[in-house]
C-alpha cells in the first residue's frame, strides 16, 4: 500500500552525522542519527480510509451518579471476559463531558452508561 504511489518518497531515513555536534560543542564526537516519516504514514492510512484510531477499545464504560466505580469496573470486567476491548475513565464520578470527550478525542465508537436506577 506505501508504494502503490510514487508521490510518498522515503517514510524512514538516517545516516552518520559526524560533523553536526562538533558544529555546536566544538568537539568532534562520531554519531549517527535515523527518523521515521509516521504523519506520511498516517495520511497515506486516512487517504485509503483505512481505520487510525488511537486506541483499540470499542466501548468506553461511565455511569452517571454517585459512587459506581466498582460497577463500572464489574462491566469492564465482565466485556473483558468476553473479549470486548473496553476501558473506563478512572476517576470516582467522570463528569458526562469528559466521558464523550475521552471517547471523541480516542476514536472510541461507542459509549456505554451505568445509571442509578439502571443498577
Amino acid at each position: 500500500m506505501l508504494t502503490d504511489t510514487n508521490r510518498v518518497g522515503s517514510i524512514s531515513g538516517g545516516g552518520r552525522y559526524d560533523g553536526l555536534i562538533g558544529m555546536f560543542s566544538g568537539k568532534n564526537i562520531p554519531s549517527v542519527g535515523g527518523s521515521i516519516g509516521i504523519e506520511r504514514i498516517f495520511n497515506i492510512l486516512e487517504e485509503n480510509e483505512q481505520d487510525v484510531r488511537a486506541v483499540e477499545t470499542n466501548i468506553l464504560v461511565s455511569s452517571m451518579g454517585k459512587n459506581l466505580t466498582s460497577k463500572r469496573l464489574e462491566t469492564c470486567s465482565m466485556l473483558w471476559r468476553a473479549g470486548v476491548k473496553a476501558e473506563t475513565l478512572y476517576t470516582d464520578n467522570p463528569r458526562t463531558d469528559k466521558t464523550f470527550s475521552a471517547a471523541f478525542d480516542n476514536g472510541i465508537p461507542l459509549i456505554l452508561i451505568i445509571g442509578e436506577d439502571e443498577i
